[in-house]
Parts: structure tokens; sequence; C-alpha cells
């Protein structure tokens, strides 16, 4: 048995109640400072790793250097190493001709050794390009984003509207038409006959534009996809497919054996997937799980249990359902890197009968934005009290207690209140309030159903009408604060 614990570049190593130390690279930065030491405690003798591929290069200072592809102890691992014995004067010894000879340890380059020159250039000569955008504002073209959420909380049923558009050209939520071409999927959750396929005839996609990866072919045979391993065929798939939109549902199985709640290693994988979106151009859009708990700082921390799922990306989105409305999703831009955060959308989900028996559930949009960021829904789904519709409804009662007040001074005092306007809106219309012009000349004004002052049955003040406040005052009733 063996058990990892990170701690910066080591590796302690459990086996069998001997500890040894593998120091790796673990990104671009540190492989010139990497490692690989194998040291056993108490005497006991450490596992032979078992090199099953060794891929030597030279620096350019000529310092030499290889990529050690290994498993100690049936852990596989990939490590670059520099200097003797791993250089091509004294190459590591492939699988096939000593597969359980030790790897023994490299001397430490001298402080200051690089492994090669510095790539430098100017500025100035870098050439301006412009965005270009798959959803505006949301989706960019040759980059990586990420949408995450709780479990049933409808974050696939959003992307699957999202693949719909792109599919066939069709309506983004907010306005405009989406740019159409291809998608690949690559989906671990969903079976693609009995859930995926009726879900996007439901949402309406071109099926024929939808390209589903089931793993990968190989000499030995077939196998799962991964990330880390298989990102060169990925690329080929797109650039072959003509995809612009590749969706992985859900990204954590499609890592490797990594540690998820490790920064460090979740970048690591995914900062190549960044680049290969760069070269070919297309939008790579992940799907992650949001944890349990309370403590987090932001929504971005939730992914996964790592800020490396929400770092390495260029934008980041959260579906929440509704604590107002359990039947309502809450679409929230929870981070931009290329632009301002976009305006909050909702969503419910209906179902449709898509073959004889076999139905398939779609979202449906609203027409109108929500007054709601990712941080406020988070905050409120955290609060196990009153949520912001029952907070918002005593807000109204209170200040509409007296009789009816100009719907500006309410809305700026909600505001005030941290009260958002979505919240407000949907508190009115329980509480059915009116609103009406106040005179010929005036704002509007707001007021309680079963206070009729200064509103008459079709939904206009007295004062539009002819009423004075000599009027009321001859009728007994006293005149309005």
């Amino acid at each position: 048995m063996f058990s990892i614990k990170r701690s910066y570049d080591v590796h302690e190593i459990q086996v069998n109640g001997a500890e040894h130390i593998v120091l790796c690279a673990t990104g671009q930065q540190d492989a010139a400072r990497a490692r690989l030491y194998l040291e056993s405690r108490d005497d006991q003798e450490p596992p032979d790793p078992v090199i099953v591929e060794e891929r030597p290069f030279t620096c350019r200072d000529g310092t030499p250097g290889a990529e050690i592809l290994l498993e100690i102890g049936g852990l596989p691992r990939s490590v670059t190493v520099f200097g003797a014995p791993f250089g091509s004067a004294n190459p590591v010894p492939r699988n096939d001709d000593h597969p359980t000879r030790r790897a023994k340890a490299a001397e430490p380059l001298p402080p200051g050794t690089s492994c090669g020159d510095l790539i430098v250039r100017r500025l100035s000569d870098v050439k301006l390009e412009p965005i270009e955008w798959l959803w505006p504002g949301r989706l960019a073209r040759g980059m990586q984003f990420i949408v995450s959420g709780r479990p049933e909380s409808g974050k696939s049923t959003a992307v699957h509207s999202i693949i719909a558009a792109v599919t066939t050209g069709g309506d983004w939520p907010d306005g405009g038409k989406a740019q159409v071409g291809n998608c690949i999927i690559l989906s671990m959750e969903e079976n693609a006959s009995q859930v995926l396929r009726p879900r996007l005839e439901a949402a309406g996609a071109d099926l024929g534009r939808v390209h589903i990866i089931e793993g990968v072919r190989t000499k030995k045979g077939e196998k799962g996809f991964s990330v880390k391993d298989d990102l060169d065929e990925l690329e080929k798939a797109i650039r072959s497919r003509d995809a612009i939109l590749v969706v992985i549902d859900p990204i954590t199985a499609y890592l490797g054996l990594i540690d998820e709640n490790s920064n460090v290693q979740v970048r690591a994988v995914l900062d190549p997937v960044s680049k290969m979106a760069e070269r070919t151009g297309a939008t790579i859009l992940s799907i992650a799980h949001d944890v349990k708990g309370k403590g987090y700082a932001t929504s971005l921390s939730r992914i996964s249990g790592s800020l490396g799922f929400g770092a390495v990306v260029r934008g980041a989105f959260t579906v929440q359902v509704d604590e107002d409305d359990s039947g309502c999703r809450l679409f929230l831009h929870s981070k931009n890197n290329i632009g301002k955060r976009a305006p909050s959308l909702a969503f419910h989900i209906e179902e449709k009968e898509v073959a004889e028996g076999i139905k398939g559930s779609y979202a449906v949009w609203e027409d109108e934005p929500v007054d709601v960021t990712a941080e406020e829904a988070m905050r409120e789904a955290e609060s196990g009290g009153p949520t912001c519709k029952q907070q918002a409804i005593a807000f109204l009662k209170d200040m509409l207690e007296r009789g009816s007040v100009p719907a500006n001074e309410i809305k700026a005092r909600a505001r005030d209140e941290g009260i958002p306007g979505m919240t407000l809106r949907r508190a009115r219309e329980s509480l059915g309030i009116k609103s009406a012009k106040d005179g010929m000349t005036g704002g509007w004004i707001w007021k309680l159903p079963d206070q009729h002052d200064g509103i008459t049955e079709d939904g206009h003040t007295r004062a539009e009408e002819g009423h004075t406040p000599a009027d009321d005052r001859l009728r007994g009733k006293p005149e309005d604060d």
C-alpha cells in the first residue's frame, strides 16, 4: 500500500511502511530543478522503479536530460531530470533491457544553472488580434472555460443548450446568433443512447454536427481517454472534424492519477489544454462539480475543491438552483479574464418526447437577465436563514406600511439593503403590489393591493382623475405625509 502527500515539489511516498521521496517537476518553471531521489528509511529496501520509457534530450546549453516514464510500487510517474547519468552519454535503461533497475540520483546542478536560453520578444512586435467570440461576452474561440455546479443543478442541461446553439447557428439566450460549427463531446457520466442523445435532440441540436469520443485505440487495445496522455489525439480530432467547441463532462474524470486538491497538479494537466485551444481555435468548455460546505471565499474555490480549475480558465460559470424558486436555475458568471462579467441569466428545465417512450430534458431561458451575482447566490445558499425573497417581502411591507411610496425610492433603498432587483421584482409580484403614475407629470409609485388610497381601480392615481388632497380632507381622509 502507498499514499502520497504533496509538499511543494516533494512527493512523500509510503510503500509497505518504508518512506521514499520523489522530487519531480510539476511545471515548466520547476523543470530545471527536478531531481529523482529514492531514499529508504529504517534500512528497508525501497521498491525498484520500473522504467517504462526514457526520452533523452539535450538542452541548449549542452546539459543532458531525459523525460522518464516509470512506475514506483505500481504508481505511474513522469519525471524530468537533468545531469548524469540521465543524458545521452549515459542513458537510462529502457524497460525491455533492465525492467527493475533502480534509477540513481543525479548530481544537483550548480546554483543559477539554466536548462536553456530565454525566449524574448518585444511587445511592439506582437501583432494585435481581436477576440473571436463564440458566445459574445461569455465564450471565446481558442480559450478554455468551465461550468460548475452542484449535482442536479442543471449545469449539463445548460451546456447542452450551448451545444444546440452552436451546431445550428441558433439564438443565444441573451440575443444574437451563434457561430455555426461542429462539436466534440467527452462525456463520462451520461449514457449516449439513453441520456445524451435524447437531451441534445430535445434541445434542438444538429446531431450530425456532434461527435462523441468513446475511447482511444492503442496497440494493446482500447482504453479510456486521458487529458494528460491523449491530448495530441484530441487535437487531431478537433482538426479533422473541424470542431469549434469541445465539451468535457466532467473534467475530473479525464485528469488521470493526480491530486485534484493540488493547484499545481491541476494546472500542470490543464495548462497544455489552454495551449491546444489556442493552436486549434476551438473553445474548450469543461464541466465540474462544486463541493459542499461553508467557508469558501468565492464560487471559484468551490470547483472540485481546488483553485486550480478556476485559475487556469479564462472564464467560469456556476449554475445554481434559485433559493426562492426551486424550479428556476441561475446561470452566473463567476470569472471573466477577457472582459467584464456578462449579466446573469435564468432558465428552467422542461421535458419533451423525442421518440416513442423516450423523453429528453432541455433548458428554457428567461427573456430578461437576473440581478444576482455568483457570490450573492452562494452566500444565500449557505446562510440557512430566510431567503432573499422572504427578506424582500418583509422589506416591501415595511416600506409600504403607511401608503404609497415612489418606486425609485424603494429601488434605491433596496439596493442599499443588498436586495437584488430580480428578488425585489419577485417579492413585488408575490405581494400583488400595484404601480401607477403619480399625476400627469409625477413618477411611478408603488402601493400594497389592500391600500387603495391614491390608486383607482384602473391603476391611475386620484391626481390623474382630478382628485386633490383637499378632496380627501373633505371626505375625512388624512393627507399623505
